[in-house]
Order: structure tokens, then sequence, then C-alpha cells
């Protein structure tokens, strides 16, 4: 009598594979967050090293100028008169950037960050192989004096506009050349921060005119509103008139659009719109009427 040798086994059985996959499902589940949160470190130390190398810039134009701190841009030929011209920028714009980019004292890649598509903002005047989808140059055959990719702005309360002479642009109170020893509590200040990634957050009219919104990625921000004389709705301090009162904003004292999705706009009592962008995704509130995606 003969005994059959033992069946071995040539294929997992379908329990065992459904272990198997269930495995593997939860190695992925713990080990894409670490290599995400490894990444986003990566991504904040070059970020961090590009802001030093921006301030070390801005440090070297400041010791060339007499303690001077720049304007965040002027339009390209401006004269400061009186009367301050031209009133538009029908030559483009002269960024803050170029005056330590267009020297080559920092490269250009030390204007981006990792974590922003493309490393940061256009200019409002790229080339044509740098506009962003559904961007429009503000003045046809010029390209600004700007950086390729923006991803920092500068303190508009120290590096203001270009509304340097009354009435210039409707101006009824003007910024100035800031010098470097005016700045109170200057390690307590903040000189430039990130962008964020979609130029429409940052968009408004031309200067040339027409209805088409362009990328401001020239302007530099502030953390300031009107109060009183001239309503919460006025955010260009040139134009708060000098009886009026305004104040610093604060987490605690309120934002206006910030952590506010689907309520009323201060401005216009539209929706705040809300999304998830960029890589890690982060949370964009904005009104789609005072800060139109189109």
């Amino acid at each position: 009598m003969h005994s059959q040798p033992p069946r071995s086994r040539t294929a997992f059985t379908l329990v065992e594979l459904l272990v198997v996959i269930g495995i593997i499902a939860l190695l992925i589940s713990i080990i894409l967050p670490a290599l995400s949160k490894a990444r986003e470190s990566a991504n904040t130390v070059k970020c961090a090293s590009n802001l030093r190398c921006v301030g070390q810039g801005l440090t070297m134009y400041i010791a060339t100028w007499k303690q001077t701190l720049p304007v965040a841009y002027i339009y390209e030929g401006m004269s400061f008169g009186p009367p301050q011209t031209p009133t538009v920028a029908d030559k483009g714009y002269a960024h803050w950037s170029g005056l330590i980019y267009g020297k080559g004292v920092v490269g250009a890649d030390s204007f981006t960050c990792p974590s922003i598509d493309k490393g940061g903002l256009p200019p409002t005047n790229p080339t044509a192989s740098n506009l962003d989808p559904g961007q429009v140059n503000e003045t046809a055959g010029v390209v600004d004096i700007q950086a390729p990719r923006m991803a920092y702005t500068l303190n508009e309360a120290v590096c203001g506009r270009n509304k340097l002479v009354l009435g210039f642009q409707g101006a009824v109170r003007t910024y100035q050349w800031v010098r470097a020893p005016q700045v109170r509590q200057a390690a307590r200040t903040i000189l430039a921060t990130e962008f964020i990634d979609d130029w429409r957050i940052v968009s408004d009219a031309p200067r040339s005119g027409g209805g088409t919104a362009v990328c401001k990625s020239h302007r530099p921000v502030h953390g300031f509103v009107a109060t009183s004389g001239a309503g919460p709705s006025v955010l260009n301090m040139e134009k708060v008139p000098i009886a009026s009162t305004y104040r610093r904003v604060t987490y605690a004292g309120g934002l206006a659009v910030y952590n506010r999705a689907r309520r009323p706009c201060p401005r216009c009592r539209t929706p705040i719109s809300v999304k998830k962008q960029g890589t890690p995704p982060r949370t964009t509130y904005w009104c789609p009427r005072c800060q139109p995606s189109k």
C-alpha cells in the first residue's frame, strides 16, 4: 500500500492574502505621515535659509544706502517731483527684490519657498513663460524688475508703497524711506513674511485700466485696519484720512477673513470662501467679491 506524498502549496489562501494586504496598508498609514512630516521639516529649513539670504541681501542694501530701508516698489522711471510721476506703471515695476537679485547679491531661488507651488507668485508683468494659469500682464510687452518667483513680501510699516508725495493717486498721507535706527524693537519686528500661493488672492484692478484683475505680488502687507473716520473697509493706508484712527490687527482682536468660512465679509457681506491648497495642504480664506478668483 503506497501513501501519497503531501501536497505542497504554491499560492496564498484568500485569508492570508487579505492579512498581507492589511499589514501593508497599516505600514503605509504609519510611514506616509512620517515621510510627509520629514519633507515639511526639510522645507521649513530651506524656507528659513532662503529668508536668511534675503535678510542678508537687505542688510547689504541698508549698509550701502546709509541705513535706509527700501520701499517695496516704485514704477520704473519714477520721479518724485513734486509732482510724482508717472501715475501708472506703463514701464513696469521696480521691486525691492530687484535691488538685490538684479545685482547678483541674492540668487533667484532665495525668494522661493519649496512648500508653495512653483516656489512663489509671479510678478505683475512676468515673461510669457512665467505666467500662471489665468494670469495676464498688466502692461503688454513689459517685464518687471523683480525676482521671477516671490514667496515672500515685506512689512509695509517699514518698507512702504510708492505713495511718497501728497496727492499722488489720491494719497492723503504718505509713506517714507525708513532708516533702520528708526525701527523700535527691531528684534521683535517682522521684516518679511510668506505669501499665499494663489496670485488671485493678491490680485487687484490694473493701474493701466481694464476690468481683468492682475497679480499684485509687488505689494507689501500690513497688519492695520481703519477703526473710525474712514470705516473698517479702508485698507490702503495712504487713503485713510489724517483724522481717522486705525488699529493693529491681532488674533485676539479678530481678523477679516481668517477662520471665518461662510460668514459674511466685514466689507461687503459676501460669505467667506475657504479651500485647502498646497503641499502639505494649508487652509486659505478669502472673500470672492473683494478678492475675486477670476
